[in-house]
């Protein structure tokens, strides 16, 4: 052991630290707020906290392994200037707060988890929604993104117009549900973590929770045990690919030239270039890393389906 670091000059250590800091970034998720879309029929007036919030994404990190090591090391992380490290405040549930590692996002590793917009007391945010999207630096953003999640009871029509049509680097999208065992109603829904959370396959084995929209006439009827998310992906495929078969032909009078991604094949009328998995929200605590979103779960006013055009499974009226 070397006993004799602290005789080292203040520099030869500071070095030492900065060389000892992480070097590649691990993927995070940011939760986006569902409170940044405009309430507003002015939607040019109100879009402006969602640009801003685009604009400076930060995904939550875990604490270098040197705000363990003695409290040289501890301090130099706390110095943002030295160490590159910048943390937020993340509400403890207690009235207080504490500060957390962050980064800015990253569309080519982070995932961007949107919570379900369509799912309000009326469709002026749908409406806001498709001005926001129209916008050019929001219509750059969403190119960018290779990773995107949703809940499961996000309706894949919706999916389908609003967030596969303008996401063209698109490589996975989980569909993400409250807890393990959950069945996917479509009108149970839950509060997304708060702080650094991570997404956990259903399944032990990943792969096993893991479709392509072009496998959508897989069926699960032979296996013994079928994880809860493999039927309910099956479906959602087949929903996706419906979505799209109506919605891309309208869209894209021109034919497939006209649309810049890669992820529709107008010949067999499915989306491709990228996976869906099911996943669940898994967050920190002090034991380690656990399921939480089960314990915020709520439902839907009965109302809504009929007033945005769906029945309880997700199916245009």
């Amino acid at each position: 052991m070397f006993t004799r670091f602290g005789d080292l000059p203040v520099e030869v250590r500071l070095q030492i630290w900065r060389l000892s800091m992480p070097i590649e970034d691990e993927q995070e998720i940011c939760v986006m707020p569902r409170d940044l879309l405009p309430r507003d029929q002015d939607i040019d007036r109100d879009i402006l906290p969602f640009l801003r919030y685009t604009s400076h994404l930060a995904v939550y990190t875990a604490f270098p392994v040197l705000m363990h090591v003695c409290n040289e090391s501890r301090a130099f992380v706390k110095d943002s200037k030295r160490s590159g490290v910048n943390f937020k405040n993340v509400p403890d549930g207690r009235g207080s707060f504490f500060p957390v590692p962050s980064r800015k996002f990253r569309p080519d590793l982070d995932i961007l988890y949107l919570p379900p917009f369509a799912y309000h007391d009326d469709n002026t945010n749908l409406v806001a929604l498709y001005n926001i999207i129209q916008k050019p630096d929001v219509k750059d953003f969403l190119a960018r993104l290779r990773y995107v999640a949703v809940a499961h009871s996000e309706i894949p029509d919706f999916v389908a117009h609003h967030i596969i049509e303008h996401c063209y680097s698109l490589q996975n999208l989980s569909i993400v549900f409250a807890h393990t065992a959950q069945q996917g109603n479509w009108d149970h829904m839950f509060e997304a973590p708060g702080g650094r959370c991570k997404l956990q396959a259903l399944a032990e084995n990943p792969e096993e929770n893991t479709l392509s929209p072009w496998q959508q006439q897989v069926s699960f009827e032979e296996l013994e045990s079928p994880s809860p998310g493999q039927q309910f992906l099956a479906e959602y495929c087949a929903k996706l690919n419906e979505a799209g078969e109506e919605a891309f032909p309208k869209i894209y009078r021109n034919g497939p030239e006209e649309y810049l991604g890669d992820q529709w094949d107008h010949h067999f009328n499915y989306f491709m270039g990228f996976s869906i998995q099911a996943v669940t929200f898994i967050e920190y605590t002090g034991d380690g890393w656990a399921e939480k979103c089960g314990n915020r779960m709520y439902r839907l006013d009965e109302t809504w389906y009929e007033a945005a055009g769906f029945d309880h499974n997700g199916q245009p009226l």
